[in-house]
């Protein structure tokens, strides 16, 4: 246990990784560049509740047109918080305090937070039982195992939403970080973000197949869709594995993420709240950080769990250096 309400998970390797019960959210990761100088490189706002970084999103992560969710024949209306929109479960188990308990595991030190969503809660049906277990190996891997059940039909799309910027300077941006992506596919979005249609990304500033920066030199800078999102607010169908490979050129510190989900959005932080204060000092700025969620595909219908059932997901954010530092 870590203070009242958070958890320090660390390894033999000096990396460290606090996670806080309010919302299941990880508030801060710290690890070695290619010199072995350790910052945190998860953006973590100085009051939690300020927003969703770091977050567990649940039940839904994602946002649902107008709230509206056809079960079985049946519609359930779900809140509104994004204007006619509902996003991220609604916001409610991503502000709430989940209950904990420090673990041992044979992957390393761990932590399990649990939740209980009364029936209704947002909208939702079923009483639902969420638990997030985190995981830190001695191997420099952060594993979050994401598990949910239901009494009755409903809908469940959990994912994480920290954001990262792997230089551990959040006064800046991340557009030279390079990124690739295992997708031959992208979701096309309309004004309100929300996926109309997917195409191909060859020839398109979605096309992350190849490692690059993640902005800079022009690229898409003319782009409708990106335009409208300040940069990259998108779903890719995934194909491959790892899913997404992050790396910042200059301190080399690389992240490569695996799940069993099909599909990841990139989200390239341009409506981040600037001015919040930030933990450690300093306050967020447009694209100070991104997110990678993974999460079903959009319109599949694989979010339906129906009771009996056990939706069990993996998201797992292995790190280290580019070139790899001298031991």
């Amino acid at each position: 246990m870590y203070g009242n309400q958070a958890y320090l998970l660390r390894n033999r390797r000096g990396t460290t990784v606090v996670i806080d019960a309010l919302g299941a959210s990880i508030r801060g990761v710290e690890v070695a560049d290619r010199w072995g100088r350790f910052s945190n490189i998860a953006l973590c706002p100085e009051e939690p509740g300020d927003s969703y970084a770091g977050a567990t999103l649940a039940p839904c992560a994602g946002r649902i047109r107008k709230g509206r969710l056809l079960i079985d024949g049946r519609a359930a209306q779900l809140s509104l918080n994004d204007g006619p929109n509902h996003l991220h479960g609604g916001g409610s188990l991503s502000f709430a305090r989940w209950r904990g308990e420090a673990r041992s595991t044979a992957e390393g030190e761990a932590c399990a937070l649990s939740i209980t969503a009364r029936d209704g809660l947002d909208g939702y049906p079923g009483e639902r039982r969420f638990e997030v277990i985190y995981a830190l190996t001695e191997y420099d891997q952060l594993i979050i195992r994401m598990r949910a059940s239901t009494d009755r039909a409903t809908w469940v799309n959990m994912s994480n939403h920290v954001y990262w910027n792997l230089s551990g300077d959040f006064s800046g941006t991340v557009d030279e970080h390079r990124l690739r992506v295992g997708a031959d596919h992208v979701y096309l979005n309309d004004a309100a973000h929300l996926p109309i249609g997917r195409r191909p990304v060859a020839g398109t500033p979605f096309d992350f197949r190849e490692e690059r920066p993640i902005w800079g030199g022009g690229e898409g800078e003319d782009d409708e869709q990106l335009a409208a999102a300040r940069g990259y607010n998108h779903g890719f169908a995934l194909n491959g594995a790892p899913a997404a490979t992050l790396t910042d050129p200059v301190s080399g510190r690389r992240l490569r993420l695996y799940t069993d989900y099909p599909a990841l959005v990139l989200y390239s932080g341009g409506f981040l709240h600037e001015g919040i204060a930030l933990s450690g000092g300093g306050r967020a700025r447009q694209r100070c950080a991104l997110a990678l969620e993974p999460q079903t595909l959009p319109g599949s219908g694989a979010a339906l769990l129906r009771p009996g059932e056990v939706r069990e997901r993996i998201i797992r954010y292995a790190f280290d250096v580019d070139p790899p530092r001298e031991r």
